[in-house]
Parts: structure tokens; sequence; C-alpha cells
């Protein structure tokens, strides 16, 4: 492990004593908030933007629910210090009064959607939309490889009638942020302000997002927003260079090694902000140039049929999350091979490099692809 500094809990611990008067919303609020939201709060935030409670009422509900334990559990690719978060941030002074409201959360596996948004109101006129990242579902991930084909996928379509109508429904400055996935789709709700309420966003958070395709950032709804738009990406960085990127970001030190470091929990914290980093990993750097090598080098429809035929790999598994992957890797990873052998030499082959490089950079963190093993991908 690296010398770390503080954590995002840390912060809490410090500085959660301190009001937004006396020290004002930063790149470390807006993290703890789009972690906060990864939290399993069904049926304990209204959907409706007028109806609502303090994130110390919510911490209350959540830790007194009689299924707090499922809840707590969010599956292999969230962490487990997660709901710990929503808990002392409640207890603090700078966060406990925040109120939250428009609580939204859909997974559709037909149409191949993971979304889930909620609203936090800091101060009388001033919001932040707080999008979820990719969760430990099989489908989540299935969307966020259909951005390298698709112009809009349905969660940044939902995030832009989301971000719409929380700007309809309430009257004030706004800040959007978001971690993973959820990074992405706050660059694009940023985007889809419309331009007459353009005055009153405050900011864009990305927090190690995936990108977008280099057309995207010559829009005229992106070059409106852009000075607003705050990027933060961790020193190994593997989901933040899927696809292209402004140069307008910074790099954050971490205290985990690989692909660990995509936990916001790994992140180190000097103060109001975080300890920044001179350069990305050399093996960060590989990624990018190999995956956005392939994704130019394919048509969408490619892109399609080989992100269609990868998923059908994963899904033949016969499970719906990363955790149940993880909780029997012999089975799933037995029929996940079963699977790959019975697609033609060409879709094989295809399949079996993609897998082999997110096999390089997962090693065994992300379930669907750690129960591969090199020896197994070349039989």
């Amino acid at each position: 492990m690296k010398d770390k500094t503080f954590t995002i809990l840390d912060y809490i611990k410090m500085r959660g004593d301190l009001s937004f008067a006396q020290s004002d919303f930063n790149s470390v609020d807006a993290l703890i908030l789009s972690q906060i939201a990864y939290n399993n709060i069904d049926g304990l935030v209204s959907p409706d933007f007028k109806q609502k409670i303090t994130l110390e009422e919510l911490s209350e509900r959540f830790t007194t629910t009689k299924d707090y334990e499922k809840r707590c559990n969010m599956g292999a690719m969230i962490n487990p210090l997660t709901p710990k978060l929503l808990e002392s941030a409640a207890e603090s002074r700078r966060f406990g009064k925040i109120k939250v409201s428009g609580f939204v959360n859909k997974i559709d596996e037909k149409a191949i959607e993971q979304f889930s948004a909620i609203t936090y109101q800091l101060e009388s006129d001033r919001y932040v939309v707080a999008l979820r990242g990719t969760d430990d579902t099989i489908v989540g991930w299935y969307e966020d490889f259909n951005l390298g084909y698709m112009d809009e996928v349905p969660a940044q379509k939902d995030t832009r009638e989301y971000v719409q109508g929380a700007m309809a429904a309430l009257k004030g400055r706004f800040i959007i942020t978001g971690h993973s996935k959820g990074g992405n789709l706050s660059v694009k709700g940023g985007m889809s302000v419309p331009k007459k309420s353009l005055g009153r966003l405050e900011a864009v958070y990305n927090f190690d997002g995936p990108g977008f395709f280099a057309p995207v950032y010559e829009r005229p709804e992106f070059l409106e927003i852009k000075d607003r738009v705050f990027a933060y990406f961790p020193e190994f960085c593997v989901v933040g260079m899927m696809f292209e990127h402004t140069n307008q970001y910074k790099i954050v030190a971490c205290s985990a090694e690989g692909i660990l470091q995509h936990d916001p929990f790994t992140w180190n914290v000097a103060g109001p902000c975080f300890e920044t980093a001179p350069a990305f990993d050399e093996a960060s750097e590989i990624f990018y140039s190999s995956f956005n090598a392939w994704a130019a080098r394919l048509s969408p429809q490619e892109r399609k049929k080989f992100i269609d035929t990868l998923f059908d790999v994963f899904y033949a598994s016969g499970a719906k999350t990363n955790y149940e992957i993880d909780q029997n890797k012999l089975v799933c990873g037995g029929k996940m091979l079963a699977k790959l052998a019975e697609l033609n030499e060409n879709e094989r082959k295809s399949v079996t490099r993609a897998i082999k490089v997110f096999v390089k950079v997962a090693k065994d963190n992300i379930p669907m692809f750690s129960v591969f093993k090199p020896k197994a991908l070349v039989k």
C-alpha cells in the first residue's frame, strides 16, 4: 500500500463541523454526496422534489429499516463503508441538515438501463443533483459498454429529463455530480440544461467517469459549460480512460493499487481538496490507447455486435450481479467459458482479446472478468 493522507471519512471527522457558510462547497463534498448516492435507499426518499427530509432523517430511516443488513450489502463493486459514510455525514453539522428529495432508481434489463439520481438541498436556493454510477448489476456494465456505439444510452436520456425536471421544480442554483458512470451522466446533465437556465448552473463534477467520443466536445451545449466542468481521475485509471476526455482534469493520489483506485474511499484528501499526483500510471496510458484505438477501428454497428456478443457470454453465467458471480465463480465461470466456446472463431477471438485486456487491469477486482484466467482463455 502507498502512504496515505486522509480519506473522505476522515474529511467528515475533521471538517464536518464547518457549515457551507464557513467553508464553501468543494470537490470533496461533491464526491461524498456522489458516493452516498450509491446507498440502497429505495422507499426511504420521495421521488417528488417537494417532499424533502434531512440527511439526518434519511440516515435514521436507513439504519432502522427491517432489512438494514440486506441494504448494506451492495455487492462486490461498491465499498461496504458506503452506509457508514451516510451515517457519518448525517451526524455532522456540515451535512446533517442537508435536505434530500427526488430519489429515482431504475433498473431495466430489457432496455439495458441502470439509472439512479437524488437531489440534495444545501441552502434555500442551492441544490446538488447526484447521479449514481455503475452499481453491481451486469446490466449496469452492459449500458456502460453501450456508450461505445449509442449516441444516447437510456440512462443519459433519463439524466436529461431528471435535470430539466429538477430545475423546473426547484428555483435556485445547481451543481451536478457523479462518480464512475455517474460522472459521464453529470456531464450529460450539464449539457442538458436549457439555455435560458444556464446561469443557474454552478458546476459539474465528473469523478472517474467514462468520456464521450471526440465530436461531443465540439457541440455548442458542451462548449457552453466546459469551464464549469471539473474532472478528477485516480492515478491508475481504467473506467475514466474509456473514450475521450478534454485536457481539463486533475489526477488524484490514492492509497490503493491498481483498479482499486476507482473506489473513492482510496482517494487522498488534503483539507478541502484532494491530494494530486503528477501523472497517470503507465498502465492506464496503455489501456487508454489500446481501448480507444479498438473503438476507433470499428464502426458503430461492429461495436454493437461485439458488445452484444460479449454480454451474451456474461449473461450465460445465469447471474444478474457481480456479487452472484463472485459467490459462485466456478459454476459461473464454467458457463461463460462454455458460451465462449460456442461462438464462431472470429467472434471468439474478438471477445477473448477484449477480456484479456480487462483481466490485465482488473486482476481479481471485477468478478465478471476475473473468473477468466489467462490459461483458460487460450484453450
